[in-house]
């Protein structure tokens, strides 16, 4: 899964984050009011694109989540896809991935931003 910009180009991918780029569980951020206990904020920063990408995994109990915050259930920052997919997909098939926002750097993609002007 890539995410791509001005028609095509992609500037980051899920299929393999970069050892510059990590990831992490936010639990229930106080700034998405939307969360409840069963859904958990995730952020990826992909560097050196610097793209953030923040995503929520609905029926991931909460208690399991909480466990991962705290440390009981360690994972690399880089090795945050590959924890999710061979844990929590694993654990809880029927979870549900929402994407909730997107950030840029213009200045990292300012040719493919170009590319969308007529």
């Amino acid at each position: 899964c890539h995410i791509c910009v001005g028609g095509g180009i992609a500037i980051a991918s899920l299929d393999e984050l970069s050892n510059e780029s990590y990831g992490w569980v936010n639990g229930d951020e106080t700034d998405h009011p939307d969360l409840d206990g069963d859904a958990c904020s995730i952020k990826i920063e992909f560097c050196p694109q610097s793209t953030i990408l923040t995503f929520f995994i609905r029926g991931w109990p909460e208690a399991e989540w909480k466990a991962v915050m705290e440390g009981e259930d360690a994972y690399a920052e880089h090795d945050i896809i590959p924890f999710l997919v061979e844990n929590v997909a694993v654990q809880y098939p029927e979870a549900i991935v929402e994407f909730k926002s997107i950030k840029f750097s213009a200045k990292k993609i300012h040719g493919a931003l170009k590319r969308l002007l007529p």
